[in-house]
């Protein structure tokens, strides 16, 4: 900072973390320009590689082991005087649904747990989407009798499949919002009642139907699975980017976005590390740590594309 002369510690492990991420990373932190960094997501914001991505490009923890495992993987940490938030970096798409207690678990229940979470990572981008697809455009892909079924629930519902959806999605956050808000007795609460009484009343009254409920209840508690907070908040922003193009073309107009959605992430880096990797570019010897989690006596190297 010009004015507040904070220190920032950058740590690594000499001999393992590649020379030219830590070189990358100090030209980056000379060249902020503020007079104070608030948090070291101010610092963040300064440093990544590309600040429209919704994706973020450096992951950050409170957790002292979290730092270490990063920077014995070949990673970079990142300290900020006056906050207890650390920063990694570079990351992968594959980092943001890792946890630190799949290490400490047996390999076959850990690799079920990290399966979960990208099926989690699914359902929170796209159970709204595919519903209005479905019930708007494509009900010939569903079951008769689950057509039958949807189509009664939303009897005397005034709304169309999309505007019921946002509505049951813009409440959700504000309630979401609204608990981070409030002290910690009161907000979990207030999120839990709250959705609970929110819900049944919308479907008594007919506005929404209890199907609609459900997915929304369902959308929620997947986006909580991630691990990290700034991803989850990512699927649930991108969420609506597919309720739109769901709106407007159906699974069409899903599979347009989803497109669009790889085609930038292929593109996006992290201090030079593609964020796709191992997916793409491929390096299949790093796949024994990616959907699942093969035994720790099989991980013995560090992940390549790091360049250790």
């Amino acid at each position: 900072g010009r004015r507040s002369k904070q220190k920032i510690a950058v740590i690594y492990v000499a001999g393992i973390t590649n020379e030219k991420i830590v070189e990358e990373v100090n030209f980056r932190l000379k060249n902020i320009d503020t007079d104070y960094a608030l948090s070291a997501g101010h610092v963040e914001q300064w440093i990544q590689d590309s600040f429209l991505s919704p994706f973020p490009q450096l992951l950050e923890t409170e957790r002292p082991d979290r730092i270490a495992s990063a920077v014995l993987q070949g990673k970079v940490g990142i300290l900020v005087e006056g906050t207890p938030v650390a920063l990694t970096a570079p990351i992968v798409f594959a980092d943001t649904l890792k946890s630190l207690g799949d290490y400490s678990l047996r390999w076959v229940t850990a690799t079920i747990w990290r399966l979960i979470r990208y099926l989690s990572a699914f359902i929170a981008m796209f159970a709204p989407a595919l519903y209005i697809a479905l019930v708007s455009y494509h009900p010939e892909m569903l079951p008769t009798k689950l057509v039958f079924s949807i189509q009664a629930s939303r009897e005397g519902v005034p709304f169309p499949a999309v505007v019921e959806a946002f509505m049951m999605a813009v409440t959700f956050d504000i309630l979401h919002e609204a608990g981070v808000r409030l002290p910690k007795l009161i907000g979990s609460t207030i999120g839990i009642v709250g959705g609970l009484v929110i819900g049944e009343s919308a479907v008594s009254a007919g506005i929404v139907s209890p199907i609609m409920v459900i997915i929304t209840a369902l959308t929620a508690i997947a986006s909580f699975t991630t691990p990290q907070y700034s991803v989850a908040i990512t699927f649930r922003n991108l969420r609506y980017a597919f309720m739109i193009a769901a709106s407007i073309l159906g699974l069409l107009g899903i599979i347009l976005v989803y497109i669009m959605l790889n085609i930038h992430m292929v593109n996006l880096k992290s201090f030079g590390t593609p964020y796709t990797t191992p997916f793409a570019p491929l390096y299949l010897q790093d796949w024994k740590d990616l959907f699942i989690r093969a035994p720790l006596t099989m991980l013995k190297q560090r992940p390549s594309f790091y360049k250790p």
